[in-house]
């Protein structure tokens, strides 16, 4: 059986600066480990809207854009054309 000292309880029954140490620094990480997901959650919702705007809402538009940008479209005047006095 463990003793009093050895669990981290003072004789008066209040916990010891051993397990204050072990109790802040799992508070610390599960703090740490909180904020972490609540922010990556925060940071994630935008862009997901931002992708779902762009591939769902306003696909036709994208799609047209890039069909035109795909065209070649070179109209040069004739080599005579630069030749001939006015």
């Amino acid at each position: 059986m463990r003793r009093r000292y050895e669990q981290g309880i003072k004789w008066s029954g209040t916990p010891s600066n051993a397990t204050r140490g072990t109790h802040s620094k799992r508070s610390i990480f599960r703090r740490t480990l909180f904020l972490m997901v609540v922010c990556g959650v925060l940071m994630f919702i935008p862009l997901g809207w931002k992708l779902w705007d762009i591939a769902i809402v306003h696909q036709e538009e994208y799609q047209k854009a890039a069909a035109q940008q795909q065209k070649l479209d070179l109209s040069y005047p004739p080599a005579g054309q630069h030749l001939r006095p006015e």
